[in-house]
């Protein structure tokens, strides 16, 4: 996961408390792109931070890192959830981001993977948007929020 609005630490906190008492573990790996004075780790979750959410090279890194550690630990399907993309259109230019989101999708489907990557459409005008969404295979509108981008070689399943 990619949380460019949210601390990791919490992300993985909330995410173990929503596994407490069942049987399923998946691994879990947070790229955190928000700035934090202090280092910190999080127990059953590999943390990564990034200089922020402009610093798409190091994000982009880290991502094609963590999908090939978990390829080769035997995981072939890796879901990767970017979580928004809105504070990236803040600190870099649209085609930039463009091309680094036309990067990703291309990682995700060379590894059979699954991605799905948020944004809030009134946070950004017709253009934008419909730059962001060509790249994916299917935008969801779940409860009025229209804004879910994802992209699988071989869609949901």
């Amino acid at each position: 996961m990619v949380t460019t609005n949210e601390v990791g630490k919490n992300v993985a906190q909330r995410y173990h408390s929503r596994l407490e008492g069942t049987d399923i573990h998946p691994p879990l790996g947070i790229i955190d792109c928000m700035p934090s004075p202090t280092p910190y780790s999080v127990r059953e979750a590999s943390v990564v931070q990034v200089g922020g959410p402009g610093d798409l090279t190091g994000v982009g890194v880290e991502v094609t890192k963590m999908i090939e550690s978990m390829n080769n630990r035997g995981y072939e399907r890796v879901r990767l959830v970017l979580d928004s993309i809105c504070p990236m259109t803040m600190y870099a230019d649209i085609e930039v981001l463009f091309r680094f989101l036309q990067t990703m999708v291309g990682c995700i489907q060379a590894t059979d993977s699954v991605g799905v990557f948020t944004i809030d459409p009134d946070s950004h005008d017709e253009q934008t948007l419909s730059m962001i969404t060509y790249l994916f295979d299917y935008v969801l509108d779940v409860d009025g929020y229209s804004g879910f981008g994802v992209v699988g070689s071989t869609g949901f399943d």
